[in-house]
């Protein structure tokens, strides 16, 4: 190699390395112009490589958090998979069940629905008969094609309820019952076990002690009842909305007469009460529209509540000697009485006693009295005379109620009947 080869080869080499300095400058010069983009406050390229890892860093957690979410859906699906071929799996196994397999669906219920026969209900040409008794076959029942109801044997016939029950007498449904007929030896005729029968008249045997609950209700057609004296019961609702009964004789022997056992009885004139009972129970009387005359017995010493409501034909009634107090709207609307005298006996009258009473025109009340409810005289508008036997300080120490303007406002007489 020539001086001159030699010399060309250095020129070029001083070149190479003058380039590279010119453009690491100009590199130096680019990363301090991108930090200060970046930052603006960074000086030294250890600030450059400290953002670049931070930038890493971001990138790796991003891709980090969808491989998870990719997992997570890859896996909700693989199982919603599965399942579904589980279910194509079985579907395939199973028989589908033939037309003679499928279950048949119960008629639905409408109306009033129809007793189902006892197990015993036998027929024969139109009659029906099976037994009714209390512990079995001691009591029978026969339905006739005529419509005559027979109860037959010795004992206790059992209890029923109503059409809403599943427990409705066996005959109940079986056509027009037209008469019962009680044989001797039957004690007790069981509940709601003639509601709503067709019968007009009945006749209870010597054997009869008790006529049970709602035995009789409804029964439109009923017109009279023959009781025994041996009957010591009559149950609640007996005869409740017996709209035929006109007269009814209730047994010497009667020991209770339960609440409401001839509520709505609306044809009702006249009915004494036997000297054996000692409370008039709620309702008894109440609905009673045409009753115009009720004896009560010495020995009764409570009215319950409501037992004379709307008994509008009562134009007169004898309290007994015996009463302490008569119950909540008791006489409610006996629009036809005119005079009232309470016994000495008598402590409490509670709220509506006589609430409605607007043809009240005088009252006669004991001193032994203590309190006077809410609304006891309230809508009398005709009360013009109250006769008190005490005094007026003993009245000033009674309790009076809200709203008993009318007798507050009448004519008072102290020291009545002395």
């Amino acid at each position: 190699m020539t001086k001159e080869d030699l010399f060309r080869s250095m020129s070029a080499i001083d070149e190479d390395i003058l380039q590279r300095s010119e453009n690491a400058g100009k590199n130096r010069s680019e990363t301090k112009t991108f930090v200060r983009r970046i930052g603006g406050k960074a000086k030294k390229s250890g600030n450059v490589s400290r953002e670049r890892s931070w930038f890493a860093w971001g990138r790796w957690v991003a891709m980090t958090a969808v491989l998870c979410v990719g997992i997570i859906i890859g896996f909700a699906f693989k199982t919603i998979w599965n399942s579904r071929t589980d279910n194509l799996t079985k579907e395939k196994e199973e028989p589908k069940p033939t037309m003679a397999a499928m279950p048949t669906a119960e008629p639905a219920v409408t109306g009033t629905p129809t007793p189902t026969p006892e197990a015993d209900v036998t027929t024969d040409e139109g009659n029906y008969s099976g037994s009714c008794g209390a512990n079995g076959d001691e009591v029978r029942w026969e339905l006739d094609s005529n419509g005559v109801l027979t109860i037959s044997g010795n004992g206790a016939m059992k209890d029923y309820g109503l059409e809403i029950d599943k427990n409705i007498s066996p005959w109940w449904g079986k056509g027009t019952v037209k008469s019962v007929v009680i044989e001797e030896g039957v004690t007790y005729l069981g509940s709601w076990s003639f509601y709503a029968c067709g019968v007009e008249d009945v006749t209870l045997p010597s054997s009869m002690n008790e006529v049970g609950e709602g035995a009789f209700s409804r029964c439109s057609k009923l017109t009279g009842v023959s009781m025994p004296e041996g009957l010591k019961r009559i149950d609640r609702g007996a005869f409740s909305n017996c709209g035929s009964i006109a007269e009814i004789k209730l047994p010497s022997g009667l020991t209770y007469l339960g609440a409401e056992a001839f509520y709505g009885c609306s044809r009702l004139e006249e009915i004494t009460v036997p000297k054996q009972i000692t409370s008039i129970e709620d309702d008894l009387f109440g609905e009673c529209c045409s009753l115009k005359r009720i004896t009560l017995p010495n020995g009764i010493y409570t009215i319950g509540r409501r037992c004379f409501q709307n008994c509008s034909a009562l134009t007169e009634i004898t309290l007994p000697k015996s009463l302490t107090e008569i119950g909540w709207f008791a006489f409610c609307d006996c629009t036809g009485l005119k005079e009232i005298i309470l016994p000495d006996s008598m402590k409490t009258l509670y709220e509506g006693a006589f609430y409605g009473c607007n043809s009240l025109e005088s009252i006669t009340i004991p001193a032994r009295v203590s309190g006077i409810g809410d609304n006891s005289f309230g809508n009398c508008s005709a009360l013009k005379d109250v006769y008190y036997t005490g005094t007026r300080e003993n009245w000033n120490a009674v309790w009076v109620g809200d709203r008993n303007d009318y007798l507050q406002n009448a004519t008072w007489h102290f020291n009545a009947g002395k």
